[in-house]
């Protein structure tokens, strides 16, 4: 009975013609993605958006954007 390191391995081999759809399946999902901020920015007044920009609190802008680089971390610990 003679058990070689490759058997007790098992490795499974990635297919060449898989990455085809792989990346037919990100090309949709980029489709989608794109379709539905196009149907929410056509609701979107952007001179008004522009207008307001000005009266943002920035400290309150840095704050929200350190929360959102934390929260990654913080959730891989998790």
């Amino acid at each position: 009975m003679s058990t070689s390191v490759a058997s007790d391995l098992d490795t499974s081999r990635v297919s060449r013609g898989d990455g085809a759809g792989k990346i037919a399946i990100f090309a949709s999902k980029l489709i989608v993605t794109g379709g539905c901020f196009w149907y929410v920015s056509r609701q979107i007044d952007f001179k008004r958006v522009w207008s307001a920009v000005p009266l943002l609190d920035f400290r309150w802008v840095a704050f929200a954007v350190l929360v959102v680089v934390l929260q990654i971390p913080l959730l891989g610990v998790r």
